[in-house]
């Protein structure tokens, strides 16, 4: 079986009809114990069906200083915006979520207005400092789809201001996607650098605390259009042997995230998403409970996950 079939087979952890959610729906989370966030129902971290905003990407070890009771320093969100030929995605009539925990990835469904179906795959590789999203739109005739994420590094959903204590130094476009560079005040200050890139974009800027990267493709009955896209983080926290702010540390992050990127561009979403998998076999091969209720060891399963 290949594992497009075999994610075909799992079943859904969520289903619902309509744009709304479920009583008492929460987003799962997708993390690998460096980088965590908890993803909404299309996959992506806008706000959720109640109107309220998700949580931001958090990174382990990253916090303020007693002053702001040790906090998790926000890593801001993302969002993906879809047109079909032109014009935005189409009322959502269904959905529906699910955490494949032996492969530690969210895959999202939905079904939209003029028969268009949308799948998106959230992955945090384990041994990663990043976060995967990969999004296929399906439509019935032949249009034209352009998908187009943003990367807001900000604690604001208007995305205006980076999060307190961190001062934004540059923001680039480059060979390999767009990238910002940051110094935080923590409870140890450090500079880092976070990359956007996609295979095949069409388009990638940056401004401010914003990144942007678009995909333009065409759409055909049976052949979705795709796109994918990394967001990679690098930093000079917890790194001994570095002098936490000066230049040559922000260099070597910079080189941190340029080199997941290279592999990303190199090996795909798939590749990628095949060396995480196997790193999750390692760690359920471990050793392993069975208890004699479903439920029970789905949540067992889903406590061992998180």
């Amino acid at each position: 079986m290949s594992e497009a079939e075999g994610m075909n087979k799992l079943r859904p952890d969520v289903v619902h009809e309509g744009a709304g959610a479920p009583s008492g729906y929460k987003r799962p989370l997708s993390g690998n114990g460096e980088v965590s966030l908890l993803v909404g129902p299309m996959g992506d971290m806008t706000a959720g069906p109640d109107g309220s905003a998700g949580p931001p990407i958090f990174r382990a070890g990253r916090r303020y200083g007693s002053q702001r009771r040790f906090e998790l320093i926000s890593y801001g969100f993302y969002d993906i915006a879809v047109e079909v030929d032109g014009k935005p995605l189409g009322k959502m009539l269904a959905w529906e979520q699910t955490l494949d925990l032996a492969r530690g990835r969210i895959v999202c469904r939905s079904r939209h207005a003029g028969g268009i179906e949308v799948r998106t795959d959230v992955l945090t590789p384990l041994g990663w400092d990043a976060l995967l999203v990969r999004r296929s739109v399906v439509t019935r005739s032949h249009v034209r789809v352009e998908q187009r994420m943003a990367y807001v590094f900000s604690s604001d959903p208007d995305g205006t201001e980076p999060p307190p204590g961190v001062r934004l130094l540059s923001t680039a476009s480059g060979r390999r996607g767009s990238r910002l560079l940051y110094e935080a005040a923590g409870q140890s200050d450090f500079v880092g650098c976070v990359l956007l890139c996609a295979p095949r974009a069409s388009s990638a800027g940056s401004k401010g605390c914003r990144l942007v990267s678009a995909v333009s493709g065409q759409a055909l009955p049976g052949s979705p259009a795709e796109a994918c896209w990394l967001i990679a983080f690098g930093d000079s926290c917890h790194r001994p042997g570095e002098v936490p702010t000066d230049a040559a540390a922000l260099a070597a992050a910079g080189d941190r995230v340029d080199g997941l990127a290279r592999h990303f561009l190199d090996v795909g979403f798939d590749g990628v998403a095949g060396e995480s998998a196997a790193e999750w076999g390692r760690y359920w091969a471990e050793s392993a409970v069975d208890i004699p209720d479903a439920a029970i060891q789905r949540m067992y399963r889903t406590a061992q996950y998180h």
